[in-house]
């Protein structure tokens, strides 16, 4: 049972990997349609709302951030994975082998998008993809730090009552 518990977090990891790796294979033209696509998508209701703002927008900045965010928030989710999976195996230094196992990631996969016709590899990208990791485990410190501090909190404020 304890196998199964450190089994399925990395499998969750290698499951977000191969999502990423996905879309890295994907041709740039390919690429490029499923954001405008999802670009389209998200602003369809603004066409219809507002169509003199719609034609005063330029699309193709828009696809650029819509990028950016899709590199930091597909490596926040992967960050979350790693850091998971790294916790239940009882790694020693979880945030820091779990950034370091990101990171190596990021970097294989921009070596690996330099392969792939129309597509680029950028170390732009991988800023991008290590500000993902980065906000999954400050989250994931912050958030475990709040839990502590709540914790000794109401531990103390228990024993303030008793000995009253």
């Amino acid at each position: 049972m304890k196998k199964l518990k450190i089994f399925f977090p990395w499998l969750y990891v290698l499951f977000w990997m191969g999502l990423i790796l996905y879309y890295s294979a994907q041709p740039g033209d390919v690429s490029s349609d499923v954001s405008l696509g999802l670009l389209n998508f998200i602003l369809s209701p603004i066409e219809e709302w507002f169509p003199s703002f719609y034609d005063a927008i330029s699309i193709y900045p828009l696809e650029s951030y819509l990028r950016n965010l899709a590199h930091i928030g597909a490596f926040f989710i992967l960050g979350l994975f790693i850091f998971n999976a790294s916790f239940k195996s009882n790694f020693k230094k979880p945030y820091f082998k779990s950034f370091v196992i990101g990171m190596s990631y990021a970097l294989w996969d921009e070596f690996f998008q330099s392969f792939i016709p129309g597509r680029a590899s950028e170390f732009k990208d991988v800023l991008l993809d290590s500000l993902g990791i980065i906000l999954a485990l400050s989250l994931i410190y912050f958030l475990s730090f709040m839990k502590r501090l709540l914790k000794d909190f109401f531990s103390n404020k228990d024993n303030l009552t008793q000995e009253a």
